[in-house]
């Protein structure tokens, strides 16, 4: 990885964790240089890849913004680490429904372009946010890729699993977004009724080296969840 992308990847590391949070901007250029060791240069061409991710803002002799939106309550599509990072001033909690290991079948082969014989956890959940049913979700995670997971995993956050026991970095997730109508069961998970409509994602996850590591479909309450998506012209 080039030394810009090592020093934008750990700039964004900060903003995930809430380091600039109190003053809603980037350190200078300046304090950055001393900071990371660099040259002027890379330090703004690590700046431009936080920008071209949607995540700050360069204001002309202001400084350099961190990106929001009017993101509170909504899913950001364009930096999105999963629900417990994503809602990290709210309480996620979660209710492990179906786990099990068992291997690929031929669809599972070809979204995780995996060998046949290759084992998969199979992990269905209900999240919670603050208390109300938010989202079903249905997993398959491919256990050469991700070994270990265990029930208990399960019940907290697979991705902090990934990035903090694992030390593996999560890259890239693929999102299909949809209106569709809820299950029975999904229903009942979800407090509402059989019938009703719910936004489905469909979605497949990347390593950083576009390695293929799980693949979803993930059934929201659609009164509860909204998506941000913020547009770059740059």
């Amino acid at each position: 990885m080039s030394k810009y992308k090592e020093i934008a990847k750990s700039i964004e590391e900060k903003i995930m964790n809430g380091l600039y949070d109190d003053t809603g901007k980037l350190p200078t250029e300046d304090v950055l240089i001393k900071e990371y060791q660099s040259s002027r240069n890379t330090i703004r061409n690590a700046i431009n890849h936080l920008m071209r991710l949607g995540l700050v803002v360069s204001i002309q002799g202001s400084g350099v913004f961190l990106r929001k939106g009017d993101s509170e309550g909504a899913i950001n599509l364009e930096n999105f680490h999963g629900l417990t990072t994503q809602f990290k001033n709210k309480s996620v909690t979660t209710k492990v429904i179906s786990f099990e290991l068992k291997k690929a079948n031929a669809k599972l082969v070809s979204k995780l372009k995996c060998d046949p014989e290759t084992l998969i956890y199979y992990i269905k959940r209900l999240r919670y946010v603050d208390g109300d049913p938010y989202v079903v979700e249905y997993t398959y995670y491919n256990s050469e890729v991700i070994p270990g997971i265990t029930h208990e995993v399960a019940t907290t956050s697979i991705f902090a699993y990934i990035r903090k026991v694992l030390k593996l970095e999560i890259g890239y997730v693929d999102m299909i977004i949809s209106a569709d109508i809820l299950s029975a069961e999904d229903a009942v998970l979800l407090g509402l009724e059989d019938g009703m409509p719910s936004l489905k994602t469909e979605n497949v996850e990347m390593l950083r080296n576009g390695k293929i590591f799980a693949c979803s479909v993930d059934v929201h309450h659609y009164r509860r969840t909204k998506f941000l998506k913020l547009s770059n012209y740059i």
